[in-house]
């Protein structure tokens, strides 16, 4: 089903993953079956059945929490706030980072807290907030810098020149398109 997934045949993995969360059940392997309907909810989401993507992450999002696994809690909101962003509900998508930083900051996921503050920049973006856009990519570069995580720098770099595009410093915008190089 995951293979399905990341080949682009969402309708295939269906029926799979369903399958597999029966199979599940029937051992009482809660982890499985939490696995299991975070893709199920990634398989609905590329299939444009929102209603339902939302229901599976929400179900996923129950049996993390119930069996104490912040992490997974974690990255399961991150993934509802980012379907909420990508459908323009750009407030409820700030509610749910919101949400994320809580868990990942008792975790000490550093990395995901700093794509959560890049991720809400581009958010803010939208919003035409583009101080706190700045501030909130500002912050997810200075976190992804300590944390040595090349590829989010460029993603923070970028994000941090579209904010300078937006804000008409053309010459700040070329000069981290140039770093981002």
């Amino acid at each position: 089903a995951m293979l399905d997934i990341w080949e682009g045949q969402a309708t295939a993995a269906i029926p799979v993953l369903d399958s597999a969360r029966a199979l599940y059940r029937t051992i009482a392997y809660v982890p499985g079956e939490q696995n299991a309907l975070g893709q199920l909810a990634t398989a609905f989401e590329q299939t444009g059945d929102y209603a339902r993507a939302f229901a599976a992450f929400d179900s996923s999002l129950s049996l993390a929490r119930a069996t104490g696994t912040k992490g997974e809690e974690a990255e399961i909101l991150a993934l509802i706030a980012s379907l909420h962003a990508r459908l323009g509900d750009y407030r409820a998508a700030m509610r749910t980072y919101d949400e994320m930083v809580s868990a990942a900051s008792r975790l000490e996921l550093v990395g995901e807290l700093g794509t959560v503050k890049r991720n809400t920049a581009a958010i803010h973006l939208q919003l035409g907030d583009v101080e706190q856009a700045h501030a909130d990519a500002q912050e997810a570069l200075r976190i992804h810098r300590k944390a040595g995580s090349l590829f989010d720098e460029l993603d923070d770099l970028l994000v941090l020149a579209e904010v300078a595009d937006r804000s008409g410093r053309s010459r700040d915008r070329a000069t981290l398109l140039v770093e981002a190089r």
